[in-house]
């Protein structure tokens, strides 16, 4: 296929003329590399593309041994197969997919090792040391005086410790007494509501039975009342028909 048809495809040039057995073969022409699609079965990679290694020896189709860098000695390695470049070309930097994070100056190796002694060393070991160079400094009759002063503070902090536990020990009691006192009394005043509460509902039944009481003693005042007024009636009638007796008996004994 002619080499106008594909536009991407650069035209190769003519091998390099035959040099025989007389000396080594000199390297060929560069060339720029082809695009990558134009071989089979290669993919989407990372790194500079890579060209098929040229034909040597003109129209026979052999691919002339892989050139050694200068300054190597021994046999040449393994033919690479095509689509590996033997001499391969950097390509232009392209900018990373994503913006890197910035970075920033880590702790030297010298602060770390300090402050690690540091950490190690911390103020427990110089008081420590301090306080051992201090007690080899003082002389036997003061360090006596010391600890005998130290036994005496011990011994004050000793008994202030029993006096706190003992007032502790009364007040605990004291506590208690109050809190039984008091739950007595809430006891007591529980039972006083309840008698006070029962008193009440007496006296509402009392002042009810006054009432029913009151209501039929007056009935019965007003029936006695009524039975004295027809007492009274009769009473009249009676004198009259005694006063009519009389006078008919005075009239009978006139007439005979």
């Amino acid at each position: 296929m002619p080499a106008a048809a594909h536009p991407h495809i650069p035209p190769m040039a003519p091998p390099p003329p035959h040099q025989g057995k007389s000396g080594p073969p000199r390297p060929p022409p560069h060339h720029p590399p082809p695009p990558l699609a134009l071989y089979p079965g290669s993919g989407p990679q990372r790194g500079p593309p890579q060209a098929p290694p040229p034909l040597q020896n003109g129209p026979t189709g052999h691919r002339a041994p892989p050139l050694q860098p200068p300054g190597q000695r021994g046999a040449p390695g393994p033919i690479r197969p095509l689509g590996v470049a033997q001499y391969p070309h950097p390509s232009p930097p392209q900018p990373p997919a994503y913006p890197e994070p910035p970075r920033y100056p880590g702790p030297l190796s010298g602060q770390g090792e300090e402050g690690e002694q540091s950490r190690e060393g911390g103020p427990g070991a110089g008081t420590g040391s301090g306080l051992e160079e201090e007690i080899k400094g003082l002389s036997r009759g003061e360090l006596v005086n010391r600890v005998l002063r130290g036994e005496a503070e011990a011994r004050d902090l000793r008994q202030s410790c029993l006096n706190h536990t003992s007032e502790l020990r009364h007040l605990r009691h004291a506590h208690t007494r109050l809190t039984d006192d008091n739950q007595e009394l809430r006891d007591l005043c529980c039972f006083l509501d309840d008698d006070r509460q029962k008193g009440r509902k007496l006296a509402r039944e009392w002042q009810r039975f006054g009432r029913y009481t009151a209501s039929v003693m007056r009935q019965e005042v007003t029936a006695y009342q009524n039975k004295l007024r027809q007492l009274e009636a009769k009473q009249q009638e009676l004198i009259k028909d005694n006063l009519e007796l009389k006078v008919r008996d005075n009239s009978v004994s006139n007439v005979m």
